[in-house]
């Protein structure tokens, strides 16, 4: 599709989506090889240019790809398709875990564990992203879909520090199939945010991450920095300049822009985490408390949202049969929020997004 055929398309359903916004919400199809479409900027929001990417709240999903595994009850949990996670459930990040080719050469694959939990709802690393990119497509409007990467080998880790693992021979592959499932115009890069800043820390403690109409339709993918695979990711690659992808660093690194924190536990990490979302970090965090024993039980899950980070991960988007009753929803979202920590004076859940879910 041509680039101003896709930007009229876009502004037509932004359009029609903007004037269905619920301003009483208050806040604290194409193949993979069709991949060549432009998104630029968009008008579903009153806040496009000023509010940004860091500045939302979203429910992510843990292992969004499991398929359940019936003879063993740990791994007896599942969740729906990822289109249907976005568009029926208020998923809006990802996490997918990815190995080396079952047979070199061939695709990085997904799933959870070798021999005992091998199988996944979207197929390969490639086939998943392209299920978001289709989605995306149809939902031009939607903010920016953060993914969350974690690297697993089929070799044990022997613990030395900086070894080379499989992996690690497969980072430009990595890179490659992204932009094979996503073009390159629809993926927000440490390239993208770092500017001509001089570092990513820099960009996004000063100005940033991008604003609503800057980031809409787009991709951002994020790596664990498990076993050392994000020091080998970056290698060669100052800032991670040309990489596709963010890896999860400490604060005080000049080449981090996002932060994992997952355990949100005690009133003194919620006061951690919102210094790192008021310095500009996007923040990844767990929300689900112990919800098996306990569903009544909502302390974790509201001190992960009071903490701001903006990607809040769970098992449970919609009920599921193994906690009745319990789900774990952003309060007033549509599905996304306003950050209660960091969004600008005025900012409405339909600021950041709403497609009628």
């Amino acid at each position: 599709m041509k680039a101003w055929l896709w930007t009229l398309v876009m502004l037509s359903a932004c359009g029609q989506t903007a004037a269905k916004l619920d301003d009483s919400t208050d806040a604290a199809g194409a193949d993979s090889s069709d991949v060549t479409q432009d998104v630029g900027p968009t008008i579903c929001g009153t806040l496009e240019d000023s509010l940004r990417l860091h500045q939302i709240q979203m429910k992510a999903t843990h292992n969004s790809y499991h398929v359940a595994q019936e003879l063993v009850p740990a791994l007896n949990y599942f969740h729906s398709p990822l289109d249907v996670q976005l568009q029926n459930e208020g998923v809006r990040s990802f996490e997918l875990d990815i190995h080396p080719p079952e047979v070199a050469p061939g695709p990085l694959e997904v799933y959870h564990l070798p021999a005992v939990d091998q199988t996944s709802n979207c197929g390969n690393f490639k086939e998943c992203l392209t299920v978001l990119r289709k989605w995306s497509d149809a939902h031009p409007c939607h903010h920016a879909i953060l993914v969350i990467i974690e690297p697993k080998d089929q070799l044990i880790d022997s613990g030395v520090v900086h070894e080379k693992l499989p992996l690690d021979d497969y980072w430009d592959q990595f890179d490659q199939e992204i932009l094979a499932a996503w073009p390159r115009e629809r993926v927000i890069t440490p390239d993208d945010v770092r500017g001509t800043h001089a570092s990513l820390r820099e960009a996004v403690t000063t100005v940033g991450w991008p604003t609503m109409a800057e980031s809409r339709g787009k991709i951002a993918i994020f790596l664990m920095d498990s076993h050392g695979h994000g020091a080998w990711y970056k290698n060669g690659h100052e800032q991670s300049k040309g990489r596709m992808a963010f890896v999860f660093g400490a604060q005080d690194a000049t080449d981090t822009a996002a932060v994992q924190y997952d355990g949100v536990h005690t009133p003194d990490d919620v006061t951690q985490v919102q210094a790192l979302v008021k310095s500009g970090f996007i923040v990844r965090s767990f929300a689900d408390g112990d919800v098996e024993n306990n569903p009544s039980d909502l302390t974790k899950q509201n001190r992960a949202l009071q903490s701001g980070a903006q990607m809040l991960s769970t098992d449970y988007p919609v009920e599921k049969p193994r906690a009745p009753g319990f789900s774990f929803q952003i309060p007033g979202g549509t599905p996304s929020r306003c950050n209660p920590v960091s969004a600008p004076a005025g900012c409405k859940s339909s600021d950041v997004e709403n497609l009628g879910l």
